[in-house]
C-alpha cells in the first residue's frame, strides 16, 4: 500500500469526532466511579496472604520445619509462582469484565454515545493497521494483526477485550438497544 495513503489513514485515525470524544470521556468517568484501583490494590496483598497461609499449612501438614531447608525451599518455589499466576490472572479477568461493563454503561447513556464508541474503536483499528504497515523493519507486525487488533498474549488471553469486539458490541447496541 502507498505510504502516503497510510500516513493519511494514520492522521485521520488520530482525529476524533465530538461523539467519539464524549464516548471516551464518559467511559473514563464511569471507570473512575467504579474505584477499580482499590480492587487492583487489594488483589496482590490477598494473594500474598493466601500464599503465606498455604505455605504455613503445608509446612505443618508435612512437618517440613523439622526436615532439611531444601524441602521447604522447593515447596516455596511451587507456591510462590502459583500465587503470582493467581494474582495476575485475577487482575486480568477483573479488567476484562470491567471493560465490557463500562462499554455497556456508556452505550446506555444514548445512541450518540454508542455511535461515538463505534467511531472510537474503528479509529483504534485503523491506527493499528496503519502503524503495522508504516513501522520500519516489521516491528509492528508482531504487535498488530491485519485487522488492527493487538495480538492477544498467549499466556494472558484475558488481558483486554479486542477493539474489534468492542466495536461490534457498540454496533449491536445501536441495532437492538432494548435487548441490552
Amino acid at each position: 500500500m502507498n505510504p502516503f495513503i497510510l500516513t493519511q489513514i494514520l492522521q485521520n485515525a488520530l482525529i476524533l469526532s465530538d461523539d467519539a470524544k464524549r464516548f471516551a470521556l464518559a467511559r473514563e468517568l464511569e471507570r473512575a466511579k467504579t474505584m477499580s484501583y482499590r480492587t487492583n490494590g487489594v488483589i496482590l496483598p490477598i494473594s500474598i496472604v493466601i500464599g503465606y497461609l498455604l505455605s504455613r499449612a503445608v509446612n505443618k501438614k508435612l512437618d517440613l520445619l523439622r526436615r532439611p531447608p531444601l524441602l521447604r525451599l522447593q515447596m516455596y518455589g511451587i507456591i510462590a509462582p502459583a500465587m503470582i499466576f493467581f494474582a495476575i490472572t485475577l487482575e486480568d479477568i477483573y479488567k476484562y469484565y470491567q471493560e465490557a461493563s463500562l462499554d455497556t454503561k456508556v452505550c446506555h447513556i444514548g445512541p450518540n454515545y454508542a455511535k461515538g464508541g463505534i467511531e472510537y474503536y474503528d479509529k483504534q483499528l485503523k491506527y493499528g493497521v496503519a502503524l503495522r504497515e508504516l513501522a520500519p523493519d516489521n516491528l509492528a507486525k508482531n504487535a498488530y494483526n491485519l485487522h488492527g487488533d493487538p495480538w492477544p498474549s498467549l499466556l494472558r488471553p484475558y488481558k483486554y477485550i479486542l477493539p474489534t469486539s468492542r466495536k461490534e458490541y457498540c454496533t449491536k447496541f445501536i441495532e437492538t438497544p432494548e435487548s441490552f
